[in-house]
């Protein structure tokens, strides 16, 4: 929030005067004194959203679509994957290796993988619960983010 008011010019008001007056939103004040109330609902994809983690179901779908060599990315993969759960994940290291095969193609390319994967992927394993929820918090005006 801080970034998007700084970007827009936009002062946040104090919390606690949100709070007073029972909202949840950021309350914030245009340069010209106007203020304007942001509804923002921020959700989590992986084990929120759907029950999985996206970064493992990427690896599978890269192998399994031959993008990679399978053998070598899954090991590779697991290693990251059980750093992340340990919390010793080194971040740059893992980014380096998701990274590298999406730099040897083109955006085209990239596009139809990342249809394919949510199509395949991602959305068998969407909570319908949790869709709900979301919907919900479209239906009352807030700005969706996935993270």
């Amino acid at each position: 929030m801080r970034k998007l008011c700084q970007q827009t010019g936009l002062r946040r008001r104090q919390q606690g005067d949100c709070r007073q007056r029972g909202m949840s939103d950021r309350l914030a004040v245009l340069p010209t004194g106007r203020r304007i109330i942001m509804k923002l609902a921020i959700f989590d994809l992986d084990q929120t959203l759907i029950a999985g983690d996206s970064d493992r179901l990427w690896g599978e779908f890269m192998s399994e679509r031959g993008h990679v060599d399978a053998a070598a990315y899954r090991r590779a993969n697991a290693a990251f994957y059980e750093d992340y759960l340990s919390g010793r994940l080194d971040i740059d290291a893992f980014l380096a290796f998701q990274l590298k095969p999406l730099g040897q193609h083109r955006h085209a390319t990239l596009e139809a993988w990342r249809e394919d994967y949510l199509q395949h992927k991602v959305k068998p394993l969407a909570l319908a619960a949790a869709l709900d929820l979301v919907e919900q918090h479209r239906r009352h005006g807030y700005q969706l983010r996935k993270l």
